[in-house]
């Protein structure tokens, strides 16, 4: 479709590929990085996001250019240099340039009020934290990857505990014990337990 498509000279981008989106609209690839959407007449097309006039600030990570998405990431992960987070990275001691400060507060920015006050809760754990993150980014396999981590982190906490004596020396009484642990979901059916999976088998 590439080769026997006609472009005027008013088109200030060239066509890499083509491939129909719809039955009625065909989807382009550009060299300047873009993805059009065209009605058949291929005359009136979708725009670049960073070309919109948004009424609303929109959170989608990876619109952002790669090394401010990962600098965000980092921002909402990790702030080692203070006992608090903070929602505004220009109150921060960040060697980063100005334009992609400038691009990860505009993100910053666009979170919901409960997701802001959830980062900045001091009780978050670093393991609820990635998770939170994971998700928001919709990094699919960072998510997988804290799930399982959280579930064994958790069950390998309880083992210890149960094998804690009590002070005079005696075992800890039954309905001390904690609750029995959860099961990963079987769509981690390759990290679960053996014994888990072999009961889901059968059934």
């Amino acid at each position: 479709m590439v080769s026997s498509i006609r472009v005027g000279r008013n088109v200030s981008y060239r066509i890499l590929d083509i491939d129909w989106c719809t039955s009625d609209k065909v989807v382009l690839a550009s060299d300047d990085g873009c993805v059009r959407v065209l009605e058949m007449a291929m005359k009136s097309a979708s725009y670049r996001m960073d070309e919109q006039d948004l009424t609303d600030p929109v959170w989608c990570p990876y619109l952002l250019l790669p090394r401010a998405a990962l600098t965000l990431k980092a921002f909402l992960l990790l702030q080692p240099w203070s006992g608090t987070f903070t929602m505004d990275i220009s109150q921060v001691d960040y060697s980063e340039k100005d334009e992609i400060k400038g691009l990860v507060q505009e993100q910053l920015n666009s979170l919901s009020n409960d997701i802001k006050s959830v980062l900045q809760d001091p009780e978050l754990s670093l393991l609820q934290r990635c998770l939170l993150v994971s998700r928001l980014f919709g990094d699919e396999s960072d998510l997988q990857f804290w799930t399982v981590a959280a579930h064994y982190l958790q069950s390998f906490s309880q083992a210890r505990q149960l094998s804690v004596p009590t002070p005079d020396g005696q075992p800890q009484a039954e309905g001390s014990q904690s609750a029995p642990q959860s099961h990963l979901d079987i769509c981690h059916d390759l990290l679960c337990e053996s014994s888990f999976f072999q009961v889901t088998q059968g059934t």
